[in-house]
């Protein structure tokens, strides 16, 4: 992007804690950097290892045999059913016949079954499940099929915190997250949310990291009793980054001229008309540091590791589940179903009790609902407006996501 961003005349002008904080590089620099190539490399060679691994094991098929099958790759539907990949060639339809064929059942749409089920289990011990799904940020949660991204707003998470806090049946909570990070602000407001819910009703919290609890979803989890995490999780990211983006350069191009009154000597350090002064530059980057060493230290209570050795954990560098495990910034690995069995034990109930789940956030009502998508109606309209320009919403996301100060890059592995 940097090649692009200085033919249009922006600047981009970011600050890192430190050098593995990488999120920014496509828009700082042209190359691939060292350490980011580094931190992919090692991310890619594991994910391609433990998957190598598991297939191998799970269709019982020599890896050695498998890397040569990758390396084919993309296969035919028959290559693949000759190689033991896969079972069995068909349709939809035959499918569905043969589970029915299989299991004596009948198909049934999920909300029929629940609906059919009943709630007869509203008196049990319940292990309350909370959802942070997206980036986090300050205000209201969100969740925007446009740009394909939720918003784990810190105001919802402290209600929805508050209303698990007022249920008397929960006997442990659980927070499933899935998030690469964002506001640092925001992320200590979730925190202390998570630490004034255990004060109130002394229930134990299990963290259950999904895809990525990375840098600010890392710092909620620190507030958990236990940290579970798959073995692929994307985890750690600690450190911190945060700048601007300087439009004057574009507005130069455009013959825009902007004029500016302020009071007080760092009055404009947020402008994006200008690059940082000398003292703006050297306020900001104190507040990087002063971040960095707050969420060192709270990693370093929380973990029981010392700040000598952190700093080979932290750094800005991005660890899997099976490393985390490793160097102690996470329990144990596993999923959901790990993590329920944890929060069950931990709330004092026995194998074979019998328990309920109450998820948050709860469902919305129709007419909060409309509410909603009354109230969105302006955003949804501009960014149609956006879309028929021809300017790419995927693009303008990832442009959005530089408010926030410690996000992981929004980079994806196909596979």
């Amino acid at each position: 992007m940097r090649g692009l961003l200085d033919k249009i005349g922006v600047t981009p002008e970011f600050y890192a804690r430190h050098e593995y904080k990488t999120a920014m590089t496509s828009l700082v620099s042209k190359d691939f950097t060292a350490p980011y190539k580094a931190e992919l490399t090692k991310l890619g060679s594991q994910v391609f290892a433990t998957l190598l691994k598991n297939i191998a094991a799970a269709r019982n098929i020599d890896a050695g045999l498998l890397r040569h099958l990758i390396d084919k790759a993309p296969l035919s539907a028959k290559e693949a059913l000759a190689e033991n990949l896969i079972d069995y060639i068909g349709y939809r339809s035959e499918m569905i016949d043969k589970v029915k064929e299989n299991t004596g059942g009948e198909l049934m749409p999920v909300e029929t079954y629940i609906a059919e089920k009943g709630d007869g289990r509203l008196s049990l011990p319940t292990i309350a499940y909370l959802v942070l799904d997206g980036v986090i940020s300050e205000g209201v949660s969100s969740a925007n099929p446009i740009q394909g991204e939720g918003v784990i707003g810190a105001e919802t998470v402290a209600e929805e915190l508050e209303a698990i806090g007022d249920n008397e049946n929960v006997r442990a909570l659980v927070i499933r997250i899935n998030s690469p990070g964002g506001s640092y602000t925001a992320s200590s407001q979730i925190w202390h949310a998570v630490k004034r819910l255990k004060i109130k009703r002394q229930i134990p919290v299990i963290i259950s990291m999904g895809d990525y609890a990375a840098s600010g979803g890392y710092f909620v989890a620190l507030a958990g009793d236990k940290l579970i995490a798959e073995p692929l999780t994307l985890t750690g990211s600690i450190g911190v980054l945060g700048g601007k983006m300087v439009l004057a350069g574009l507005w130069q191009k455009l013959d825009i001229n902007w004029g500016e009154v302020k009071f007080g000597t760092n009055a404009g350090i947020l402008s994006a008309n200008r690059s940082f002064s000398e003292s703006e530059k050297t306020v900001f980057n104190k507040s990087l540091d002063l971040i960095y060493k707050d969420f060192t230290l709270k990693v370093s209570q929380a973990r029981d590791i010392s700040l000598k050795d952190l700093d080979k954990l932290a750094r800005g560098r991005v660890l899997t589940g099976q490393e985390a495990v490793a160097a102690k910034l996470v329990d144990e690995l596993g999923g959901i179903n790990e993590a329920l069995a944890a929060a069950k034990a931990a709330g004092g109930s026995k194998d074979g009790d019998k328990f309920t789940v109450a998820y948050y956030p709860r469902p919305k009502t129709l007419q909060q609902k409309l509410a909603e998508l009354i109230n969105g109606g302006p955003r949804i309209q501009a960014e149609k407006v956006i879309s028929q320009i021809g300017l790419d919403i995927k693009q303008l996301n990832m442009l959005q996501r530089l408010q926030h100060d410690a996000v992981l890059p929004p980079f994806t592995i196909n596979y």
